[in-house]
């Protein structure tokens, strides 16, 4: 039986483990409050942490694999050290890019105009200003990855030291529903603009901390915007469509209004060779359409109204098209020509997809990227791999098997 004096010291003893304090969520010698000042840093520049022992990870995703920056030790865990860490990280991935790409990343505050415009050829559109933002780390990596498989899509000219083209992520949503798109900025040169929302339907931005589909969806964009450069690099030129030689191997017709100042898109049908269709937006549907561009009813007859003509959805055209587009984003030949290089530079599945969707297309598109690299480097020196980057000429049966999309 135990005594007064030892049962007191025993219930003191238990009364002192059980009121303890719980572990600190920073980890063994952490402190809590510096592990959330520290993530909430990584997450403003997009950056994920992990907290593995007695360490905190950081990381980003590119392609859907993780890529390790840096860790550092939960004990005495310092958010002012992993800021400026952060931040070093920022400005040497962008002075990388810049450098071995010739680019212009945008900064924080800095302004530029933007015009643009594909359903005229006139160049009187007025330009919208902007401000950029700095692009967060998990961006930096996907443009880097979209540079890769882009090149030498993002320089200016077609000498390999020609400089390249400046890339603006937007600090303000400035068009609603629309990520990206290709212009002319305050200097008139070509530019890439990105703005916060990259997918209307799901109001998902680039800023959000979660990287959940993010990345992909980011380079795909990037890829797009680089082969709007491209065309423009290739004389197709973005602002004068009817210099585009691409246009009618594409399967599409162009008229000019000239009493509306309106260009009119006309894609070729495999129904008749007199059967075009054109899109509309405010029907949200194609209207068939004669050489001309007059409206057609279903029994073929011109009609003044585009409200009587017969009208078919965006999947219906597709499959009607003399050539078939590679997706469902095909309201212009430089849209469709740009997500169809985007599928031939993405991976080896896309290209393999275009060239089952649209065989014609596929060699067009094959031919066309050649023609670029070509007049960048020198015939024969370079060729597109199965990755999308670019191979020395050394490497034939490489070179061999990604020009049959293999």
């Amino acid at each position: 039986m135990l005594n007064g004096h030892r049962l007191a010291s025993l219930c003191g003893l238990l009364l002192a483990l059980l009121t303890l304090p719980e572990p600190s969520a920073a980890g063994p010698g952490g402190d809590a409050q510096a592990l959330q000042a520290a993530e909430a840093d990584a997450r403003l520049s997009g950056v994920e942490t992990t907290c593995s022992g007695d360490r905190l990870d950081f990381r980003v995703t590119v392609d859907g694999q993780p890529k390790a920056l840096f860790s550092t030790a939960l004990s005495g865990l310092d958010p002012a050290a992993v800021r400026a860490r952060l931040q070093e990280l920022t400005d040497g991935k962008i002075s990388e890019l810049e450098k071995r790409y010739q680019i212009h990343i945008a900064r924080d505050g800095e302004r530029t105009t933007h015009r643009y415009s594909v359903s005229t050829i006139r160049s009187s559109d007025v330009p919208i200003t902007l401000e950029a933002r700095t692009p967060r780390l998990n961006e930096l990596y996907v443009l880097e990855a979209a540079l890769q498989q882009s090149e030498p899509s993002q320089l200016l000219g077609m000498s390999p030291r020609s400089g390249g083209v400046p890339v603006y992520f937007i600090k303000d949503l400035q068009r609603i529903g629309i990520a990206a798109e290709w212009g002319l900025n305050h200097k008139e040169q070509p530019a890439v603009f990105v703005d916060p929302i990259y997918s209307a339907s799901s109001g998902q931005t680039l800023t959000e901390p979660s990287l959940s589909g993010n990345v992909s969806r980011l380079k795909e964009i990037l890829i797009h915007e680089f082969a709007h450069n491209a065309a423009h690099r290739l004389g197709y030129d973005i602002f004068s469509p009817e210099k585009w030689a691409l246009i009618k191997p594409m399967g599409w017709h162009a008229v000019w209004k000239s009493d509306t100042s309106e260009l009119l898109w006309l894609v070729q049908s495999r129904e008749s060779p007199d059967y075009y269709y054109r899109a509309v937006p405010f029907l949200k549907r194609w209207v068939r359409c004669d050489r001309s561009g007059r409206p057609l009813t279903e029994d073929g007859s011109v009609t003044r109204h585009l409200r009587q003509a017969y009208s078919a959805d965006s999947p219906t055209v597709a499959r009607l098209a003399l050539v078939p587009p590679p997706t469902g984003y095909f309201y212009n030949p430089m849209e469709e020509f740009a997500e169809a290089l985007m599928m031939y530079r993405f991976s080896v599945a896309r290209r393999q997809a275009l060239r089952k969707a649209s065989p014609d297309l596929f060699e067009l598109i094959r031919q066309t990227d050649q023609q670029e690299i070509d007049r960048t480097f020198g015939k024969g020196r370079f060729a597109r791999g199965l990755d999308g980057r670019l191979i020395e000429s050394g490497a034939r049966s490489s070179a061999s098997r990604s020009e049959s999309g293999q």
